[in-house]
């Protein structure tokens, strides 16, 4: 879907070990494009601004949240003109981040707007943001459903969402996780077997979605209490678990901090402490 030739050169912003670093790692190599590994955590935002222009990278994966530190650091007057691809994914895209996207690098460069989750192989759902597409609504939506990748939404009672309405998003594919590491139960409540094609199987994302009469995801939030965090998935529940065996605390409770529009920016936990275990 990013087109991908021996020309480019693909800057590689996570680590080798998330899964969303495989797919451009081997779209690039086995393409014959150059990969550039780059680091935001030892670099800084100004120092991967400046290797994206001084190495004339071309296609970037980049998180809302990274995407607004490298672009701020970028000089005033300048482009990021040698980026044909951005492709922004792991968190919510907001209208302002296409905006600045615009403004920032060549009129020629597209961005990408993409959501999935380990489980499918990474996306299950991109498009490429065209024109004056503020008339779409508030948000941005994520999307349409990929190749080999068929997405159905379902209402509460199971049954598929008529358009327009919520429902949580399940993918049906030949191409997802195998199930959980030693988690029997939570694998056979997300993974199911197709009943139309033995070589298809369907997974419950979690993920809450509408379709829109065009074709579109506008994505709606979490059907459980995952949430991401500048970026980085987050589950409630092994925080609160971790926090639990901790030597003097007898239960904890962890939240996530929202700004007043709704979005997360921190993560805090509360505690009642157990004296006779400290």
């Amino acid at each position: 879907t990013v087109r991908v030739t021996p020309q480019d050169r693909i800057g590689l912003l996570h680590s080798p070990g998330f899964a969303g670093a495989v797919r451009y790692i081997y779209s690039g190599l086995l393409s014959g494009a150059s990969l550039h590994v780059l680091s935001a955590r030892q670099q800084g935002p100004e120092g991967v601004m400046t290797a994206i222009r001084e190495r004339d990278l071309s296609v970037l994966k980049l998180s809302p949240q990274l995407f607004r530190h490298v672009v701020a650091a970028l000089p005033e007057g300048k482009r990021f003109d040698s980026v044909r691809c951005v492709v922004m994914a792991g968190d919510r895209v907001e209208w302002s981040d296409i905006e600045t996207f615009r403004r920032c690098f060549s009129p020629s460069a597209e961005v990408m707007v993409s959501i999935g989750s380990t489980e499918c192989a990474t996306s299950y759902s991109q498009w490429v943001v065209r024109g004056d597409s503020k008339s779409l609504g508030p948000r941005v939506p994520v999307g349409r459903e990929l190749p080999h990748r068929r997405v159905t939404l379902r209402g509460e009672d199971g049954d598929v969402a008529l358009e327009g309405e919520p429902g949580e998003v399940v993918v049906t594919s030949r191409y997802l996780a195998r199930g959980y590491w030693k988690d029997e139960a939570l694998t056979a409540e997300r993974f199911q077997a197709d009943p139309t094609d033995p070589t298809l199987r369907s997974f419950r994302t979690g993920d809450l979605a509408r379709r829109r009469p065009d074709g579109l995801l506008d994505f709606l939030g979490r059907r459980d209490n995952q949430v991401k965090l500048r970026g980085h998935r987050v589950e409630i529940e092994e925080i609160e678990g971790a926090i639990r065996r901790c030597a003097g605390v007898s239960t904890a409770v962890a939240l996530v901090r929202r700004s007043e529009s709704g979005e997360p920016h921190s993560l805090v936990a509360y505690l009642v402490a157990d004296l006779d275990r400290s």
